[in-house]
């Protein structure tokens, strides 16, 4: 053999070159080298999990849901809006101090939403707070927020302190809450530690030095993303504030103008229990007439069902005003026939609260709402007094009433004639109620229960004019007139218990205003007749009117503002004597001698079969029919406030 063919012979492997082992080498070094790359970024993704890992158990070790905020320095520097140096002076300037404290809480008052508590197991058990206007779900308090809360009830103590406290003690409640307050505070000081070493500067003590603190943004918007519902338009310190006026009530010292026969007591049933509808314009149905009218019309399909699929009636969150300053008189709509009202003199009156779902004995059944409720009662800040027209269930609420008398001790209640018994089985204190029959009037006169409106307790009686209402802890104090006048109308809360307790129309006047609050009331009966036939024309001009109505515009009239009822009336045959409709409310407007109206007993709840937004549009044709302006009497959305 050659040595070119041994060449050839060694230099060839089954036909691979030499190079063959080289490359080999080079695709297994590539493969290890992806390999360890891929390690490699497994390794951070495993790193960076055991991360995140340790920060959620991190968390956890916390025992709550609530993020860790860092912190920066920020100088304490004092702030005339927040804290005015006269306030512990004026009573006034403590509320209105106080009153701008509201942007530092969350919209819930420092309330959360926690749906998922269970998942965090050394949580406390939540409270039950409101999450909307109809549902209730666990939640907490953040404690910062507890602590803002805390803060301003002390203003409260120092007002008693400065008041040597006059021999008023503290109801017990109040005591309770101002030492929990105290010592929560002193707890969360010593809680939070700040260690800040303060020296000497030209703005005083405390001031100019810079602290470690967490971003009070950041919480709060924080809280407000978990926010419950549980808002409130004053801090509580202010509602503990004013809730220290306490009503005289005595009789006027000069009567009001009454009719020529009021001795006669017409409306008293001498056949029987209780009280009548002593005009023409009255008829009373037996249930028979109802149950046989009402049930033909279901036989029949003569009935209208109103539609209540929303939109409907357009509802608003109510604001009201923080002091008791005010230079108009303000009304805002609740709904139904309830309405808020805030007299220039500092009064605060509610007439007809119903805040439940259904206008019922039950909670299962009868007539729910189709519109939300504006706000819960406890979201009113202030109620000096509350105004009942009868004892409808539409108009008069157990649940309700326990929750005034609950959250405003001091309130009073004026009633019809016959209701005072139902107050007391439901707890409210005998002194903090007034039952009245028509044409009788009370004034009233809310006082401080310091030392200063102790000198006047003594009074047995009160001034019938109005003050300016400027220092609501002291002389002058708030007067207002309240007075009970008729209505065409009835009363139950059973089968058992018809016209057993009076029903009626109120006014009160007060800070120079005067208003007059229609409740529930017909104007005239009215037969029965086809659909399209209109019952003001001309061949109905017999038809007997209730003659009450220019009685109180003579003699307790001109009102600044009517709230009179427009709903509830359809079919006229059976509604009519009972309920007017906005026709009778135009004419009710015009003899009571009411400057300005607004429309009540409307869009809240389907008691008859008029379509729920029929009252607003038929009112309007009314106005136009009787030759008056539109804007003299209006409607407005549940929870608007209106100004007169």
């Amino acid at each position: 053999m050659s040595e070119e063919e041994k060449d050839s012979f060694l230099d060839h492997d089954d036909g691979r070159t030499k190079e063959a082992p080289t490359e080999h080498r080079s695709k297994t070094l590539g493969y290890l080298r992806i390999g360890g790359e891929a390690l490699l970024v497994l390794l951070v993704v495993v790193l960076l999990f055991q991360s995140a890992y340790r920060r959620q158990h991190s968390e956890d070790d916390r025992h709550t849901p609530v993020p860790t905020w860092s912190r920066k320095p920020v100088p304490f520097v004092q702030n005339f809006t927040l804290l005015n140096e006269d306030m512990f002076a004026d009573a006034d300037t403590t509320a209105h101090t106080l009153h701008q404290w509201i942007p530092l809480s969350s919209d819930a008052r420092g309330y959360v939403s926690m749906p998922d508590w269970e998942s965090w197991s050394d949580l406390k058990e939540p409270y039950t707070v409101r999450l909307n206007r109809m549902e209730e779900g666990p939640g907490y308090m953040i404690s910062m927020f507890h602590q803002l809360h805390c803060l301003p009830t002390q203003s409260y103590l120092v007002q008693h302190f400065q008041s040597g406290y006059g021999g008023v003690n503290l109801t017990k409640e109040v005591a309770h809450h101002a030492a929990h307050c105290f010592d929560y505070i002193r707890q969360a000081i010593i809680c939070a530690g700040d260690t800040t070493l303060e020296g000497k500067t030209e703005l005083g003590a405390g001031w100019g030095t810079s602290h470690q603190c967490v971003d009070h943004k950041e919480v709060l918007a924080w809280a407000n993303s978990h926010s419950a519902e549980k808002w409130r338009n004053l801090m509580p310190a202010e509602s503990i504030l004013y809730s220290l006026l306490q009503a005289t009530v005595g009789s006027p010292s000069t009567a009001g103008a009454q009719p020529s026969d009021i001795k006669d007591k017409k409306h008293h049933n001498e056949h029987g229990k209780g009280f009548i509808c002593p005009w023409d314009s009255y008829e009373d149905h037996n249930p028979w007439f109802f149950f046989k009218k009402m049930g033909y019309r279901v036989i029949t399909g003569t009935r209208n069902i109103p539609d209540t699929t929303p939109p409907t009636v357009p509802v608003r969150r109510p604001e009201f005003l923080p002091t008791r300053e005010s230079k108009s008189l303000r009304a805002t709509w609740l709904g139904h026939a309830c309405y808020y009202v805030e007299f220039p003199g500092g009064l605060r009156a509610l007439f007809d609260p119903v805040f439940e779902d259904r206008c019922s004995p039950f909670s299962f059944m009868g007539p729910k709402r189709y519109t939300e409720a504006p706000c819960m009662i406890e979201d009113i800040p202030l109620i000096d007094v509350v105004v009942i027209s009868h004892s409808h269930y539409d108009h008069l609420s157990h649940p309700t009433i326990l929750k005034i008398a609950k959250g405003h001790p001091n309130v009073h209640f004026f009633v019809p004639l016959g209701n005072k018994e139902w107050f007391h089985k439901c707890g409210v204190k005998p002194e903090n109620v007034t039952e009245l029959d028509w044409w009788e009037e009370r004034d009233i006169k809310l006082s401080d229960t310091s030392s200063r409106a102790k000198t006047t307790s003594h009074e047995s009686s009160v001034s019938k004019s109005a003050s300016s209402g400027s220092d609501p802890f002291g002389d002058p104090s708030v007067h207002a007139t309240i007075s009970c006048l008729p209505s065409q109308h009835t009363s139950a809360r059973t089968p058992f218990d018809k016209s057993h307790t009076l029903w009626a129309s109120w006014s009160i006047t007060s800070g120079g205003k005067k208003l007059w609050f229609g409740g529930d009331t017909g104007y005239r009966k009215v037969p029965e007749l086809p659909a399209d036939v209109f019952d003001y024309g001309p061949e109905f001009d017999h038809l007997p009117m209730c003659p009450v109505f220019k009685e109180i515009g003579e003699l307790r009239g001109p009102f600044d503002l009517g709230l009179i009822p427009i709903g509830a009336y359809d079919p006229r045959f059976v509604m009519s004597a009972m309920h007017a409709n906005p026709y009778d409310s135009v004419n009710i407007f015009v003899d009571t001698k009411c400057n300005r109206a607004m429309g009540i007993h409307w869009g809240t709840w389907v008691l008859t079969e008029e379509d729920v937004l029929e009252p607003p549009r038929v009112l309007k044709k009314a106005l136009e029919w009787k030759g008056l302006d539109e804007g003299v009497f209006g409607t407005c959305d549940i929870g608007e406030s209106r100004e007169f």
